[in-house]
């Protein structure tokens, strides 16, 4: 008998917004300098959630307010593991798709929890504060694009000596897509060269977590 598993997608922080003009250009320059183009102001975590539906498995997203700050962060990290554990007790195979700095906060959890308790972690375009990963028995597979500059300044910000956009460890696949931007993953748009050309992100993330 096949055992249930549930999926937990966990959307990164919000692309930030304001009503003042001024604001609002200045924002929008930042994320054109770091080739986010078109940021994606939806809740795209629950489309992708629909995307990873079958029979036998749950899918669900975590809802935590997807800010920038330690505080959220901690509080995501918080309410992820319970909802790990809870999926564990009633005997669910658990894994997670962890999108930008909701990548940060998968890996926060699994070396909390340590090996065993996660099966799989999709890292999709994230803000790594730890360039190494030492659980593995968890298997971690790192999609990620030299393209993604805004990924690059956003990780430098937040994890300047420990973080990186390429993942160490036994455990760990890095898989490398060609000339995409961050708001190209977050959109799901289709890839257009390279290994996966005519794939979308989340083609790619079901080719791992099945």
């Amino acid at each position: 008998m096949l055992k249930r598993e549930v999926v937990i997608v966990i959307p990164g922080a919000k692309y930030i917004n304001s009503r003042n003009s001024l604001m609002k250009n200045l924002i929008l320059l930042f994320y054109r300098t770091t080739r986010v183009l078109n940021p994606v102001y939806t809740n795209y975590a629950r489309k992708w959630a629909r995307k990873f539906e079958k029979d036998g498995r749950e899918v669900v997203w975590l809802r935590w307010n997807r800010g920038f700050t330690i505080w959220s962060r901690w509080l995501a990290s918080s309410k992820l593991k319970r909802e790990i554990i809870k999926y564990k007790q009633k005997g669910f195979v658990v894994k997670v798709v962890g999108i930008s700095l909701g990548g940060d906060i998968a890996l926060r959890v699994l070396r909390e929890l340590g090996d065993d308790v996660i099966e799989k972690i999709v890292l999709v375009c994230s803000t790594n504060t730890d360039s190494f990963i030492e659980q593995r028995n968890t298997r971690v597979f790192n999609i990620y694009s030299p393209f993604d500059l805004f990924v690059k300044i956003m990780t430098t910000l937040i994890a300047p000596i420990h973080g990186g956009v390429v993942l160490g460890g036994e455990s760990v696949e890095n898989v490398c897509i060609e000339d995409f931007s961050h708001d190209e993953f977050c959109a799901d748009e289709v890839i257009k060269k390279g290994k996966y050309k005519g794939k979308t992100t989340t083609d790619i993330v079901k080719e791992f977590i099945d």
